[in-house]
């Protein structure tokens, strides 16, 4: 494990938030699909004969009175299905050292929270081709963190294309072409719980004097010259992007954090699970 990337007393912690999780909720999104297999919910699934062992409280007495037959009450199983993580490693998250490492660990925060709970996890890396399954909880930490650690670079950020379906967080700067094309992508997206990664300098940039704006992605860049309008034009273009992520996350169900990169590890925690929750 990389140690310096994710220090063990970070992922301890990721871990007790995940017991806690377990201990503390509903487990959320329970109920989106049926399984054929029983369960412990209230839809009746139907009857089998009674063996040894089986539990005396599902005996339906009914059946016993009509038929003289001993039979225990089925009901359907609804599971909540698979977790994902979708990482954005897009080159405007590598654009500096300090957003790599809160992407990184904010993912690895939410997976090792997930496998303590022993629940299935997908860690996706869109624009690579590289997705990776974990089934065996808190034993494939290891890999988990391993497949994590090699660090991929995609070209364009396709995080929201890859979203949906169960449970689903999003690591991205979540930076587009225009507001415009992130509306519609997020219109499209399924659900999925927004992890926003930004520094200082992009969320509170000084105009007071000559600024460079550089567009990761695509290589541009272009001069400021010092004015206030534009500080003012790009306060307005700031508060509409969080009001776009916000009113996604509040559509689909789910929550916004937002991560600055210079974040610490206990401060990451602190922001993914303000109470204990995944």
């Amino acid at each position: 494990m990389n140690e310096a990337l994710f220090p063990p007393e970070f992922i301890e912690g990721a871990f007790r938030m995940g017991f806690r999780a377990a201990a503390d909720r509903r487990a959320p999104f329970a109920g989106v699909r049926r399984s054929a297999h029983p369960g412990e919910s209230l839809d009746f699934h139907g009857h089998d004969e009674y063996r040894p062992g089986d539990d005396i409280r599902r005996m339906d007495w009914n059946v016993f009175r009509r038929c003289k037959k001993l039979a225990v009450r089925r009901f359907r199983d609804f599971p909540r299905g698979c977790c994902r993580i979708v990482l954005d490693t897009s080159r405007s998250i590598h654009c500096e050292e300090a957003r790599v490492v809160s992407a990184f660990r904010a993912a690895a925060a939410l997976g090792c929270a997930i496998l303590a709970n022993a629940e299935a996890l997908e860690l996706a890396f869109p624009g690579t081709g590289c997705a990776h399954w974990y089934r065996n909880g808190k034993a494939d930490v290891p890999r988990f963190l391993a497949d994590l650690a090699l660090r991929r670079e995609a070209p364009f950020s396709h995080a929201m294309e890859y979203s949906g379906g169960g449970l689903c967080w999003v690591v991205s700067d979540f930076l587009e072409a225009d507001l415009i094309t992130l509306e519609r992508k997020l219109e499209r997206a399924g659900a999925f719980s927004v992890v926003r990664i930004f520094s200082a300098s992009e969320e509170y940039p000084d105009f007071s004097r000559e600024t460079r704006l550089v567009d990761c992605e695509y290589g541009y860049s272009v001069n400021i010259a010092p004015d206030r309008s534009i500080a003012e034009r790009y306060r307005v273009a700031r508060m509409r992007f969080h009001g776009i992520l916000d009113a996604h996350a509040l559509r689909s169900g789910m929550r916004h954090y937002a991560l600055p990169a210079e974040s610490g590890a206990s401060d990451i925690l602190n922001r993914l699970f303000p109470e204990g929750l995944v």
